[in-house]
């Protein structure tokens, strides 16, 4: 199946780069990890060596361990021995699209080492642009972007902050992701809870 995010699905890097203890990160694995492009850069910039993936668009780098697989029916006891030894767990604009994005962490909780990261990006379910489609009782589905179609879930910064203490993580970090555009970012920076359509959570297990 040919991936869809292929045109903007590029490194999201230096979204989270500077939370991360570089020094302490020997494999990072990532879920939805469509060709590999962050999983390509943390291992060129930081040199690290044990990357791996899982998706069911093979990244195009021969250094991933690409392992194909839907999430929504992957079974993660079957990779025990590849997750529990992981430093660093990425999620970027995937737990949305997940069926069950909770239990899927909840069974990720539980074999993950005490210690390691955990990185999820998703859309901003409190900024101005969702509140005004709720509003207007229009939530418009897109190919592509904020109200992309294959989005399953909405989370609030709060909300998964909560979720991700409750299942024994420390919260390191919360992110919101600004607009490239000057003026905007500048704008957002007034009140990031609702001017910006993405935040990004860094945690760590207890």
């Amino acid at each position: 199946m040919k991936n869809r995010y292929i045109e903007i699905s590029k490194s999201r890097l230096s979204q989270f780069e500077e939370q991360i203890p570089w020094g302490e990160i020997n494999r990072v694995i990532e879920f939805g990890s469509s060709y590999g492009d962050t999983l390509e850069s943390i291992g060129i910039k930081n040199n690290i060596k044990k990357l791996i993936g899982f998706d069911q668009q093979k990244p195009q780098s021969s250094k991933i361990t690409f392992y194909k697989e839907d999430l929504n029916q992957i079974k993660l006891k079957k990779y025990n021995k590849q997750l529990k030894d992981g430093d660093l767990f990425l999620f970027l604009d995937t737990l949305e699209h997940l069926l069950n994005p909770v239990e899927f962490v909840k069974n990720l909780s539980s074999i993950q080492k005490k210690g390691s990261y955990l990185i999820i990006s998703c859309p901003n379910f409190k900024s101005i642009r969702m509140l005004f489609a709720y509003i207007k009782g229009q939530l418009p589905k897109e190919k592509y972007g904020y109200f992309d179609e294959t989005h399953l879930h909405w989370f609030t910064e709060v909300q998964l902050k909560n979720i991700l203490q409750d299942l024994g993580y420390h919260i390191d970090k919360i992110k919101f992701i600004y607009s490239k555009n000057k003026l905007l970012r500048l704008v957002q920076k007034i009140f990031p809870s609702r001017l910006t359509i993405q935040f990004l959570i860094v945690a760590k297990k207890n």
